[in-house]
């Protein structure tokens, strides 16, 4: 059995609709994608950054995508791969 090898990224987004529930919304999208969150940075008002585990960078795209639509959050920067 072979597996893909999952990297790790860093996701940093600005938060435009402050709401109750709003990360545990994200965190859900991020696993019905197969996205792992590693870590929560910077719980605050305004940004929230995430490092995250995938195989594919297709399926943070997708998630970009996905919120972007929404107009929940804003990404002032893009996603950085970190290993």
């Amino acid at each position: 059995m072979t597996f893909a090898k999952r990297k790790e990224w860093y996701l940093e987004y600005e938060i435009t609709v402050n709401r109750a529930g709003l990360l545990g919304d994200i965190s859900s999208l991020l696993g019905m994608l197969g996205i792992s969150i590693v870590t929560i940075n910077g719980v605050d008002q305004g940004k929230r950054g995430l490092l995250i585990k995938t195989d594919q960078l297709e399926k943070v795209e997708r998630f970009e995508q996905i919120v972007m639509i929404v107009e929940i959050v804003h990404y002032p920067k893009h996603v950085f791969d970190v290993g």
